[in-house]
């Protein structure tokens, strides 16, 4: 079974999930972690289901399973779905050169990729690796590395990077500018003025002390702060 699209960014919008597989009936549907989702019979070998935006407002994963009624139906294995920060955007994705491969059970497959350069550095985790199998990053390489008894077939595994990146996270400079509406709809007095303007100041000020030295230490520059983000992007492991 696999996923189009395999991620996706938390507090996006609501989308439309294709799920391909086999044995599928026109009584099959989508569950969305525990929620069921409403589901489209498409063939015997895809459904497609209407993913709500609400059902994606968090980062981290989602357990995506197909029931089917008995008699010779059933719970199919669950799928996860990454939901990457709303953070790592603004960074750029990795960008694979390498989105296939194929190898024997038991070798290794390399995947070359290229993070954005706001990365200080990166860890990676694997969703959906077929039994046996396992994940690694290093040198521009992400490696999956089979075992002996790892099944034939052909798996889409979402990589998904862990990174350090330069600079605020961009809720943090957001913040303020989602606040003015509300406080210029409240506007009654002169200390509201006042916060509006302060609110209005933060980014500016925010940004001097993080990217500039301070009187005291003689005009140097300061290092930016950094924050983690999550970010991910599928591949191909054929297994013959």
């Amino acid at each position: 079974m696999a996923l189009t699209p395999a991620h996706a960014t938390a507090g996006g919008s609501a989308f439309s999930l294709s799920v391909n597989g086999a044995n599928f009936v026109p009584s099959s549907f989508v569950i969305w972690g525990s929620t069921p989702l409403a589901a489209q019979y498409v063939s015997a070998t895809q459904l497609t289901a209407s993913v709500p935006a609400s059902a994606i407002a968090t980062a981290g994963t989602a357990a995506v399973t197909v029931q089917t009624g008995t008699p010779g139906g059933g719970s199919s294995g669950a799928l996860q779905f990454e939901l990457d920060s709303p953070s790592s955007q603004g960074a750029g994705l990795p960008n694979f050169t390498t989105v296939t491969a194929t190898v024997s059970s038991g070798s290794s497959a390399s995947y070359s990729v290229t993070l954005p350069s706001s990365v200080v550095s990166a860890s990676v985790s694997c969703l959906n690796l077929p039994a046996g199998a396992s994940c690694s990053y290093a040198n521009g390489a992400v490696t999956v590395a089979t075992a002996a008894n790892t099944p034939v077939g052909t798996y889409v595994i979402t990589v998904v990077f862990t990174e350090t990146l330069t600079g605020v996270a961009a809720g943090f400079f957001c913040l303020p500018f989602l606040l003015l509406p509300l406080a210029i709809r409240r506007r009654r007095s002169r200390g509201t003025r006042r916060l509006v303007l302060a609110l209005a100041a933060l980014p500016l000020m925010a940004g001097k002390l993080l990217f500039s030295g301070g009187a005291g230490s003689g005009g140097g520059s300061t290092a930016p702060t950094t924050h983690q983000a999550t970010s991910s992007a599928a591949v191909t492991l054929i297994v013959q």
